[in-house]
């Protein structure tokens, strides 16, 4: 089907069975894609291949989705959400889904029992709604488990109650219009966000575990909400750069400085003098 155009929807669930690649590379779907329930089984090469391919309405790859090779939507157009919420994606041995530079129009969900054997990438992709991760299973198996690289969303972002990572998460260079929340989450492989831009809360406390690297570096977020716990496992933490408009959290300000003085790597005492800093609502 590559390069297809069909002008309603197209519908490859429930009892679905691939064996071999499916092929919708460059194809224009003007109704929505439903994959909910299918199984893609590329036998050694990519399961589902959707570089390029336009959507005029929602792509759903939830439920019982079940993909055992790459599902790629590189440079993908999107006008409605795309819902993997449930969906079993198992990269067998390489990427498990390449979201590479993908245009969504609504929210992505990547949430509710997600799973992914293999990195996920998310690299200047570009999100009109939220981006949802709770609950979601992120396992890199060697490599990053979610690439969020110069990634755009226009709401909140959701790395959150049971969210879990077993390889670096990247969000360096991106930008969220909402909230970053990544309470009740768990991070083994460290978190990259360097010149991150966060326009509402970035809530870090009550983290399952956080192990590996926490970079800051030059990242700016509006609110910060912590706890003392969450930067232990952080080896090493670098917040060189990092501002944050206001500080909330269970931390004194004697207890602050005194972990900035013991915890850092490099000084961001600057941001605490500056005018326009409020630390639990006072200036």
């Amino acid at each position: 089907m590559n390069g297809i155009t069909i002008g309603a929807g197209l519908f490859l669930r429930g009892d679905f069975e691939a064996k071999g690649l499916v092929d919708l590379r460059g194809a224009r779907i003007s109704g929505q894609v439903a994959c909910d329930g299918g199984k893609f089984n590329g036998q050694g090469d990519p399961a589902l291949d959707m570089d390029a391919i336009t959507i005029g309405a929602g792509l759903f790859l939830r439920g019982d989705f079940e993909a055992k090779g790459l599902v790629n939507l590189t440079g993908a157009r999107i006008t409605g959400q795309v819902s993997c919420r449930g969906g079993k994606f198992d990269g067998q041995g390489g990427p498990a889904l390449n979201m590479n530079g993908i245009t969504i129009g609504a929210d992505l969900f990547l949430r509710d029992d997600f799973e992914a054997k293999g990195p996920v990438d998310l690299t200047r992709a570009r999100i009109t709604g939220q981006v949802a991760c709770t609950k979601g299973k992120f396992d890199g198996q060697g490599g990053p488990a979610l690439d969020m690289n110069a990634i755009t969303i226009g709401a909140d972002l959701y790395l959150r109650d049971d969210f879990e990572a077993k390889g670096s998460v990247d969000l360096a260079r991106g930008t969220v219009q909402g909230g970053l929340r990544m309470n009740g989450g768990r991070f083994e492989g460290g978190i990259v966000a360097e010149a991150l831009t966060v326009r509402g809360p970035f809530l870090m406390h009550d983290l399952k575990s956080l192990t590996g690297p926490l970079n800051l570096t030059d990242a700016h977020v509006g609110r910060l909400h912590d706890d003392a716990e969450v930067w232990k496992g952080a080896d090493p933490l670098i917040l060189n750069g990092f501002r944050y408009d206001r500080l909330t959290g269970t931390l004194s300000i004697g207890a602050r400085l005194g972990w900035l003085a013991t915890k850092r790597e490099n000084p961001i005492l600057p941001a605490l003098r500056d005018e326009a800093v409020t630390i639990d609502g006072q200036r």
